[in-house]
């Protein structure tokens, strides 16, 4: 039985490429999503992140490679698998994230589709231009926890300064 989920959050790394043994693809990163609420005086309040590493494959893999950037918002689905690891006398469990589809957050950003193969269309002189995923609107912009904060692959586990960022 897989354990199916959806998160929004963020692109916490850069992404990495890999190689399959039959010559397919796998793109990684990994994604943080804040949690909190909102208290009375509808302030949002942190209380934490959790941390995920993210892994694309087949078709999905460079797609995710060409159009995601480190510190946009988006969201994710896929199966979701819970893995013990040991690094010298540290020892946790990583989120690990089968992704079967990924996309931009359209809360924070606008984006454009374009099917693989195809040429981008040219604007019109009467079209606004569009704000294409790589804006700075759709990354971190006024977010607490950034990327920076990331812990590094060795120690998936959120740093200190990323669970109670000012």
């Amino acid at each position: 039985m897989k354990n199916r989920i959806t998160i929004t959050g963020i692109v916490g790394s850069e992404l990495s490429e890999a190689t399959q043994a039959a010559g397919g693809i796998i793109t990684k990163f990994r994604l943080v999503s804040n949690q909190g609420y909102y208290d009375k005086s509808n302030v949002w309040i942190e209380t934490g992140a959790n941390w995920y590493n993210v892994s694309a494959f087949r078709k999905l893999a460079p797609n995710v490679r060409d159009s995601l950037r480190k510190g946009e918002h988006i969201i994710v689905g896929g199966s979701l698998y819970l893995k013990e690891w040991v690094s010298g006398d540290k020892k946790g469990i990583s989120l690990d994230l089968d992704a079967e589809f990924v996309g931009h957050d359209l809360n924070w950003c606008t984006t454009r589709s374009q099917r693989n193969g195809a040429a981008a269309p040219a604007p019109s002189a009467t079209e606004e231009p569009s704000v294409g995923p790589t804006d700075d609107t759709c990354g971190p912009e006024g977010w607490p926890n950034t990327p920076s904060d990331a812990p590094s692959d060795d120690g998936f586990l959120p740093t200190e300064s990323a669970l109670h960022a000012p």
